[in-house]
């Protein structure tokens, strides 16, 4: 299937999908054309577009939002659902920061260095055979002092 190119300024194009849904998901690349010649290809990427379809999770800092430094914090990531795992983000981070089974209850972060203030938020997905995904939780600030 062909994208019209909707942005094209110099040498970059942007392609848009619009309300993007599962039916999007594909392996897409670019070619770069003069008249009917093509002079570039771009590598292939692969888009997943994924419903959420399971209820948001909830993310909790305890003893508190405001630790001392050194401190022992548990981030519990809950969700009402079985067979599920569940990602820590940490804003401003590339990678996840861990992934939670089902069989652990929360997430462990020791020894928070003095300083530090994290954004934190969670996300689930179930582990069977269909793989669906919830929303993002709402982002808690950790504060270390």
């Amino acid at each position: 299937e062909d994208l019209d190119s909707l942005d094209l300024r110099g040498s970059r194009a942007q392609f848009f999908i619009s309300n993007a849904t599962q039916e999007d998901t594909n392996a897409y690349s670019c070619h770069y054309l003069s008249g009917h010649t093509v002079l570039a290809c771009s590598e292939t990427l692969g888009v997943m577009v994924q419903a959420f379809n399971l209820p948001i999770p909830v993310l909790s800092i305890l003893p508190g939002q405001e630790v001392a430094a050194g401190a022992y914090v548990i981030l519990p990531c809950t969700v009402t659902h079985s067979s599920i795992g569940c990602f820590l983000y940490l804003e401003d981070q590339v990678k996840t920061l861990n992934l939670l089974s089902k069989q652990q209850d929360d997430f462990n972060v020791s020894s928070v260095p003095e300083g530090n203030r994290g954004h934190y938020s969670c996300q689930c997905f179930t582990k069977g055979a269909l793989f669906e995904w919830s929303a993002v939780s709402k982002t808690l600030d950790l504060v270390v002092r």
